[in-house]
């Protein structure tokens, strides 16, 4: 009797799900994709202009940094060229909010003591023991630039405009502890480096064509899954190597 061949479901088509279905259908599996919205590529979403097809601009996941060694491979194996994509930035000041001048990719907006002592916690954070984390976990990002690194109010604000853009919300409401962690293993430009030449969302393009053109895989659009069941809690060791 033929082997029968091994097969999964993926619950989500981002990056996230389209990486692990296209490992397995790599090894011979059959995979389900299910994704409850009627799109796919979760965060990564290219936006395209009628009156200029050849501009185009990330609504979702923006960069590819220079650590993303994963990303970078995806988009080696299917032949994906990356551009530069760093960017120099303004604050609006006085009572006008007019734009400042800007400043280069990578530039520092606030007084050099606070870079040497911030970059000095940094260090330090890569060495914190358990209860050192725990301990940064109970401040705000805020909190804890304003009272353990010495920002005033004027550089607080412009530090709130910049990392609220990697968090998503606020760093009055960032764990320090998360900050930390974004920012320990970032290089100076915050690993906004790169991104796909046409926009990013060929790189999820490229994935679920290369699983449905394998005859292994197939993806259900607006397929919520509200419960899984599991009867069997073997795994055939063999067949996943």
């Amino acid at each position: 009797m033929a082997p029968r061949t091994p097969s999964c479901i993926v619950i989500g088509s981002g990056l996230a799900g389209l990486s692990a279905a296209l490992c397995l259908i790599d090894r011979g599996w059959h995979v389900e994709i299910f994704e409850a919205f009627d799109f796919f590529g979760g965060r990564v979403y290219t936006h395209t202009f009628d009156q200029a097809p050849d501009l185009n601009c990330e609504l979702g996941a923006e960069w590819i940094g220079e650590d993303h060694h994963r990303m970078q491979a995806l988009c080696s194996r299917f032949k994906l060229r990356t551009q530069p994509h760093q960017y120099s930035f303004a604050f609006p000041v006085g009572a006008n909010q007019e734009a400042a001048p800007f400043l280069r990719a990578g530039a520092w907006p606030f007084r050099a003591r606070n870079r040497r002592r911030l970059n000095r916690f940094l260090r330090e954070f890569k060495k914190y023991n358990e209860h050192q984390q725990k301990h940064l976990d109970q401040y705000d990002w805020w909190t804890w630039l304003q009272t353990q690194i010495g920002f005033n109010r004027e550089e607080l604000l412009k530090r709130d405009l910049m990392d609220s853009t990697d968090f998503g919300e606020t760093i009055r409401l960032t764990p320090a502890f998360v900050a930390a962690a974004e920012y320990a293993g970032s290089n100076r430009f915050d690993e906004m480096d790169k991104k796909v030449v046409g926009g990013n969302h060929q790189l999820p393009e490229k994935m679920l064509a290369k699983i449905l053109a394998s005859g292994r895989g197939r993806i259900h659009l607006r397929k919520r899954v509200t419960r899984i069941v599991q009867k069997d809690l073997k795994v055939d060791r063999k067949s996943t190597r």
